[in-house]
């Protein structure tokens, strides 16, 4: 099955059976769940924020990686903590 459901400003949310993935897209951003790669991937031409003011955001898994072609910032209002079998920096 592979059906596709579409607004008439573009927006558009694809679902291929035969891919085993689920396609949301606007004009130049979109999330695809492919079940195949097991990844969720998010694609923007612009910015992406995850917002969760009352709440935390939790990143899990056996390997977690941040690249960046500049600059990495990384502000705290508290205490940052930083823990592991070995640390290294640079």
């Amino acid at each position: 099955m592979n059906d596709r459901i579409r607004t008439q400003a573009g927006h558009q949310i694809h679902f291929d059976d035969e891919a085993k993935s689920i396609t949301i897209e606007t004009t130049g951003r979109s999330i695809v769940i492919d079940e195949t790669s097991a990844q969720i991937k998010i694609e923007s031409s612009g910015n992406v924020k995850i917002d969760v003011p009352p709440g935390s955001i939790e990143l899990d898994g056996a390997e977690i990686r941040i690249e960046s072609t500049g600059m990495v910032t990384i502000e705290a209002g508290g205490s940052i903590s930083l823990k592991g079998a070995t640390i290294k920096i640079n």
